[in-house]
């Protein structure tokens, strides 16, 4: 379904199919794309598949280049996030994951795993709240940086879905800001589906195709982050993925992030009027951020928000 293109110096790259239907015919929808935020080496093009809809980079890393994209110094482990005004930012948000999981909490002894737990703060904020009445589990590509508190009975597992050793079923399973991040998000999904409890929740979140600022800002959307980000979903292919997964009673809802419009602007400030540093470590980032909520929560009001929050259960 693909083939080798051409490669840089450290990354090859493929054109691929649709990831969702397979289908191999796409009109482009941005070409020419680099990396903004990583300085990842090579070009790549965004289309739209004819068949399914959805949005995806075509032109690509190949998969097992994937691990390469994704530096030392990749925002999700930055220490800058842990302390000072940023810090209350993150926890705030961890907060609102936490109600939104609350729900599902009933039961005295529950599993709960996060994919993609990045520096484990999700996890590591759950335990502070629930304490024993949860087992908590995490996986990522790398787990070397993480550091858990003293005591922390929060185990780490290295890997992906399709090979960690990840043990027994779950009743709850986290996929924040990953799904678009899996060249094959049906497969991946389906090894996911094998780990959730029969009347488990699958709850994540995605970037929004249908963005105001994607559309305000193109090629230097929050949202975008090419090559590392696969698929660029809506409600409407989020659901056809899911579905296509296995999963059900699919239901969404919008996310209130001021990220959307601040980290656009900053990466236009760094790839169009070369301000020096990551779009993310610019000391403007945290005010603009703070600047931009206000603008944000309106837009939650009367449009489409940055992020979209799914859940998601298995078909019986």
């Amino acid at each position: 379904m693909h083939n080798i293109a051409s490669s840089s110096p450290d990354i090859d790259i493929e054109e691929h199919a649709c990831p969702l239907c397979g289908g191999d015919q796409a009109a482009v929808v941005q070409a020419s794309m680099h990396d903004v935020e990583e300085g990842v080496p090579g070009s790549y093009t965004i289309a739209r598949c004819s068949r399914c809809n959805l949005v995806f980079l075509s032109r690509r890393p190949v998969e097992s280049a994937l691990p390469e994209c994704y530096g030392d110094n990749y925002h999700v482990l930055a220490a800058w996030r842990h302390g000072g005004f940023s810090g209350w930012l993150y926890n705030l948000r961890y907060h609102f994951r936490y109600r939104s999981i609350r729900s599902y909490l009933a039961k005295d002894s529950i599993r709960i795993l996060e994919i993609g737990c990045g520096d484990a703060m999700l996890l590591i904020a759950l335990e502070k709240v629930l304490g024993n009445r949860c087992e908590l589990v995490g996986l990522d590509y790398s787990i070397a940086g993480v550091a858990l508190p003293a005591g922390s009975k929060i185990k780490l597992l290295q890997g992906d879905v399709r090979t960690a050793p990840i043990e027994g079923t779950f009743d709850i399973i986290l996929l924040y800001d990953v799904l678009e991040h899996l060249a094959d998000p049906v497969g991946s999904l389906g090894h996911i589906r094998c780990y959730l409890k029969t009347n488990g929740v699958l709850i994540g979140q995605v970037p929004n195709w249908n963005s105001l600022w994607r559309r305000v800002f193109s090629r230097w959307w929050s949202g975008l982050q090419v090559p590392r980000h696969m698929s660029f979903f809506t409600a409407a292919t989020l659901r056809k993925t899911l579905e296509k997964a296995g999963f059900a009673s699919v239901s969404f809802c919008r996310v209130f992030d001021p990220g959307d419009l601040s980290v656009s602007v900053c990466n236009w400030l760094v790839d169009r009027c070369h301000w020096r540093g990551k779009p993310r470590h610019l000391k403007i980032y945290i005010p603009l951020t703070m600047a931009a909520a206000p603008i944000v929560a309106l837009q939650n009001i009367f449009g489409d928000s940055g992020e979209i929050v799914f859940e998601a259960k298995l078909h019986l």
